[in-house]
């Protein structure tokens, strides 16, 4: 991994590696037993009858005897994903995706669409908000995926979708005044009103392709993974505590009593951290 013309702040890396052992040693214990627990799993399903209620997975996805059957899947999906979820609401034709997408329609899901909507963990307003957001956060595997897939068909549109995808993120949703991205549990871009949704920023996702937004535009990067630190380490002098939101127009800290720190962000800090400093 090269970072180029990196301008290294020796005072705030050196508060960062003081404060973050308490991080290590509480993600250490947690890491353990999640590792314990997936080879527990991968012990189980693979042998005996569990085994044989799941697909087969090839023992080498490039040369295994199904790899075509395998390619053609992947490849119809990734059609289809980019013809339904490619931005095409709205006043304004962006290159990113939508969220969510019915298996029916191919459409966003509207209320209409399964009686229930308002039974899940969002209120009714933010599944119909989510419904036509596009969220970096849920894209985290998609945008490096179409990428692999043009390498291995020779087709480029896949990874134009992503790269197109990355450069209008970059350059229209960061934050004016904080930098920060419009991501994770609550926040997205609204595809129909071609609108920043909500003010709470959160990067609640699985761990991101730093490398490639690198690559894309390292400023934007910087700018977000600096803002770990300076919009939700609230303890900057003492505990490194943090909360896991942040206010992507003002940067203020949240009120003590509701403010947050989850072991998963912990997580996620530290990778972003790493990432810009090592």
């Amino acid at each position: 991994m090269k970072h180029k013309n990196r301008s290294l702040n020796v005072g705030l890396i050196d508060t960062i590696q003081k404060k973050t052992n308490n991080w290590v040693n509480r993600i250490s214990i947690v890491g353990r037993l999640l590792i314990a627990g997936g080879l527990i799993g991968l012990l189980f399903f693979s042998n005996g009858t569990a085994a044989k209620k799941h697909v087969p997975v090839p023992h080498d996805y490039i040369g295994c005897p199904d790899y075509q059957a395998y390619l053609s899947y992947a490849q119809t999906f990734a059609d289809t994903f980019l013809r339904a979820a490619v931005d095409h609401w709205g006043p304004k034709k962006t290159p990113l995706f939508v969220q969510m997408l019915s298996l029916k329609t191919h459409d966003y899901p509207r209320k209409s669409d399964d009686p229930r909507w308002q039974q899940g963990y969002a209120s009714g307003g933010d599944y119909v908000y989510f419904s036509r957001g596009s969220n970096l956060a849920r894209e985290t595997y998609m945008l490096p995926a179409l990428i692999q897939l043009s390498q291995i068909t020779g087709n480029p549109k896949y990874k134009k979708a992503a790269v197109d995808y990355l450069k209008f993120y970059f350059k229209q949703c960061p934050s004016p005044t904080t930098h920060i991205w419009p991501w994770g549990e609550h926040m997205s871009y609204n595809l129909v009103t071609d609108r920043i949704h909500h003010w709470r920023e959160e990067p609640e996702m699985s761990p991101a392709p730093w490398e490639l937004f690198w690559q894309i535009d390292s400023s934007a990067v910087r700018k977000e993974i600096e803002g770990f630190y300076k919009y939700h380490t609230y303890d900057k002098a003492n505990t490194f505590l943090y909360d896991r939101h942040a206010n992507y127009y003002t940067g203020l800290f949240d009120d003590m009593k509701v403010r947050g720190a989850y072991i998963k962000h912990s997580g996620i800090y530290l990778y972003g951290f790493t990432f810009l400093w090592t």
